[in-house]
């Protein structure tokens, strides 16, 4: 008689796997041999996919139970900050300022 099989992950992604801050992705998995499964220690079905918005860089973890080892696997969400453009108002007030001490400078000579 074979041994019972071994519980795998098949796959485990994040789509998409950057995104901005604020902004949902989906992770998606698929498992096969297991008997029971857990998302960052949440029971969850063997196959399947949830949205999550994580605020900062995360790495989620897999986790599928069934006769012999457990199958682990990770897939990392990569959160980047938005950053604002400087508003077109600081930008003039800047180069007005730079051009009031160009001036300066130019009457002290």
């Amino acid at each position: 008689m074979a041994p019972p099989a071994k519980p795998q992950v098949r796959s485990f992604t994040a789509s998409p796997a950057t995104v901005q801050q604020g902004v949902a992705t989906t992770l998606s998995w698929s498992s096969v041999n297991g008997r029971s499964a857990k998302l960052e220690g949440v029971d969850c079905a063997l196959t399947g996919d949830m949205v999550v918005k994580p605020e900062a860089t995360k790495v989620y973890e897999l986790v599928v139970s069934g006769k012999g080892p457990d199958a682990t696997a990770q897939v990392t969400v990569t959160v980047v900050q938005i950053v604002a453009p400087t508003p077109p108002a600081t930008i003039e007030a800047e180069v007005t300022d730079l051009l009031t001490m160009t001036d300066a400078v130019a009457v002290k000579q």
